[in-house]
C-alpha cells in the first residue's frame, strides 16, 4: 500500500493528478494524510513542515511506521528471525528488495528521482509475493495467512473510504474514489 501511494503521489507531481489544476494540492494532501492516517503515522505527518518533508518521511524515515524504509526493514528483520523456515529463494528475494531500495535511494535529493525506484520496488515486492503465493502449501496455515491478508486488505479499504468520505471536498471526492 505504501509504495503504491508514494508512487501515485510522485506521479501526480510529475504528470498531474487530474484534469483540474485547482485540485492538485488538495489531492496530494488527501493522499498523504490518508496514508498516514491508515498507518498510524499521523503524528509524523503533523510534525513535517511542508509536503516535500512529508513525502520524504514516507519514503525514507526509518522510524516512521508508514515509511517504505521502516516496512522493508521490518520485513527483513522478520525474515531473518526465522531464516531457517524460509527458502533460499525467498531470503534472496527479500535481500534483493532491501538492497534495491537502500542502495537505489541513497544520495537521491530530488523527489522525482524516487519514481523509478518505487516502481522497481513494487515489481520486486510483487515478484516476492508471487513466488511465495504460488509455492505455498494450501494447508490450514495457508488458510490463516490468507484470512489475515484479507482482513488487512479490508481494514485498509474501510479506513481509506472512511477517511475520504469524512473530507469536505465535494467533486474532488468523486475523482479520488474513481482512482
Amino acid at each position: 500500500v505504501v509504495t503504491r501511494f508514494a508512487t501515485r503521489i510522485l506521479e501526480g507531481r510529475i504528470f498531474g493528478f487530474a484534469h483540474d489544476p485547482e485540485m492538485e494540492d488538495l489531492h496530494e494532501y488527501l493522499l498523504l494524510t490518508a496514508l498516514c492516517d491508515m498507518g498510524q503515522g499521523s503524528s509524523w505527518l503533523d510534525n513535517a513542515p511542508d509536503p516535500d518533508s512529508k513525502i520524504r518521511l514516507i519514503l525514507n524515515e526509518d522510524r516512521c511506521p508508514v515509511s517504505i524504509l521502516f516496512n522493508l526493514r521490518s520485513l527483513r528483520g522478520s525474515a531473518h528471525a526465522v531464516r531457517e523456515k524460509w527458502s533460499r529463494a525467498s531470503i534472496l528475494a527479500i535481500e534483493s528488495i532491501w538492497e534495491g531500495w537502500t542502495k537505489g535511494t541513497s544520495g537521491i535529493s530530488d523527489l522525482h528521482d524516487y519514481h523509478d525506484q518505487l516502481e522497481e520496488t513494487q515489481l520486486r515486492l510483487s515478484a516476492f509475493f508471487g513466488l511465495n503465493f504460488d509455492t505455498m502449501t494450501r494447508d490450514s496455515a495457508w488458510a490463516l495467512l490468507e484470512a489475515g491478508r484479507r482482513i488487512e486488505r479490508s481494514v485498509n479499504i474501510v479506513n481509506l473510504l472512511a477517511f475520504i468520505l469524512k473530507q469536505e471536498s465535494g467533486h474532488i471526492i468523486e475523482q479520488l474514489l474513481g482512482e
